[in-house]
């Protein structure tokens, strides 16, 4: 065997591989033997063809079975050779074989990088303040209460954030003719009956119509222009200026409930000072859960900061899949159109890629640091970290276990990133906390 192996990247190899008649002789007798013993060929009984004419008549069937047989010998005793241990085959390219020239291929294969750790021993993580106040307690009671309000239909009274309001609306041209745009979604944005809409915030169905309702009275009809934005959902109104009319018919006005003791007991609460030390407790836990998410962060950060690395192709590539899958799927939840998704395509590709490329240099990063730390996953600590992502989720253990196992190697990718959680464990115990 004959190979020539040439770096065209920082974790891409092209390996040309050959193997001479004489390498590939036996496989090429062992399937001419088959096919003699079987061929059926006009002029003669089964199997007593000449082996010429089997051949002749066979050629690329024969080549094509010899081929199955001796190319994953060859590149596994190539790799051998070569002592390489690719992440990736990319691609098997310029395939040939014949029983005169022998096999010859073309093996593309993306290769773990090759890099410098930075000192990451004794880290200075910068800490910020998880203090929770007597007002940070009133305002999570307050959205407690919210949650069990209900609304109320009015008779009077004007519109206000976190009323529900009724109207009736139609857009119209400047002369009052009908409008020269039409496409997808574009009848629920220029025209509606009897719809019910929630004043808060920016929660707009059209621009500006919030603003044009608030301090409005029952049966009031109003009048305004709404500028589109250039990026608007619906690309058939993006950009334009369009004028509504606007009817109110109907008002509910939120009614949020007082902390007495009904609610207590709805709740759970013995008493108002329970729930005041419970929210306070979820307060203070939620709190450092997310600093210490932002100093795990601020580790990660350091790493790529300091570390100069490529990262196999393939596996971003692999990973911004994966990740950009996630977020059409969140998208899609939350109402986004293909449009929508569309019209910010350029972004979310930037975006994924960059996510992606950091993903695969950190997880590579905090492998090489597991070498050089001995560190490793028993099963105890992928016991341990499912049973805190199942309550995490409020699941079963043996529900989430059959989650990860379906995935295609999620069991291998689960305890990667237990392995990954247990660096930077080790990282944040050595660091110094300021």
């Amino acid at each position: 065997m004959n190979t020539k192996v040439e770096e065209v990247g920082d974790c891409r190899r092209t390996v040309n591989v050959q193997l001479g008649a004489d390498e590939i002789r036996d496989d090429y007798e062992s399937v001419v033997k088959v096919f003699t013993a079987n061929a059926r060929i006009p002029g003669f009984r089964a199997g007593k063809a000449p082996r010429d004419r089997v051949e002749a008549r066979f050629r690329k069937q024969i080549e094509k079975e010899t081929q199955d047989a001796v190319l994953p010998r060859a590149y596994h005793d190539m790799l051998e050779k070569e002592a390489l241990s690719p992440v990736a085959v990319v691609d098997l390219q310029d395939v040939s074989i014949s029983a005169d020239n022998g096999l010859q291929f073309t093996a593309v294969l993306d290769v773990k990088p090759t890099f410098k750790l930075p000192k990451y021993r004794k880290l200075s993580i910068r800490t910020q303040p998880v203090d929770v106040t007597d007002a940070d307690v009133d305002e999570a009671i307050q959205g407690i209460l919210q949650r069990m309000a209900r609304y109320v239909d009015t008779e009077s009274g004007t519109v206000a954030d976190q009323d529900l309001v009724q109207i009736d609306y139609q857009a119209k041209s400047a002369d009052g003719s009908s409008l020269p745009v039409s496409g997808e979604g574009v009848d629920e944005l220029t025209q509606g009956k009897d719809h019910w809409l929630p004043v808060a915030g920016d929660n707009e169905l059209i621009p500006g119509l919030l603003d044009a309702l608030r301090g409005q009275e029952i049966g009031a009809t109003v009048s305004f222009t709404a500028s589109f934005p250039a990026d608007f959902r619906v690309s058939a109104l993006a950009g334009q200026e369009i004028s509504y009319d606007v009817t109110i018919k109907g008002l509910r006005k939120m009614e949020v409930p007082e902390l007495d003791e009904e609610i207590l007991k709805r709740i759970g609460m013995e008493s108002e000072d329970a729930l005041r030390d419970r929210v306070r407790t979820d307060l203070e836990a939620s709190r450092k859960e997310q600093e210490d998410m932002r100093q795990r962060e601020e580790v990660n950060r350091f790493l790529l900061e300091n570390t100069k690395l490529s990262v196999p192709e393939s596996q971003v590539a692999n990973e911004r899949n994966t990740l950009l899958r996630s977020l059409l799927t969140r998208m899609a939840q939350q109402g986004a159109t293909r449009e929508m998704m569309e019209q910010h395509r350029d972004e979310v590709m930037a975006n994924v890629s960059r996510q992606a490329e950091e993903r695969v240099k950190v997880q590579y990063i905090l492998e090489q640091i597991a070498q050089e730390e001995d560190i490793t996953v028993e099963p105890a600590d992928v016991e341990a970290a499912m049973e805190k992502l199942a309550a995490r989720h409020g699941m079963s253990v043996e529900k989430l276990r059959a989650e990860v196992e379906k995935q295609d190697n999620g069991k291998e990718q689960f305890e990667t990133d237990v392995l990954r959680d247990k660096v930077i464990d080790f990282l944040m115990g050595q660091a110094k906390i300021k």
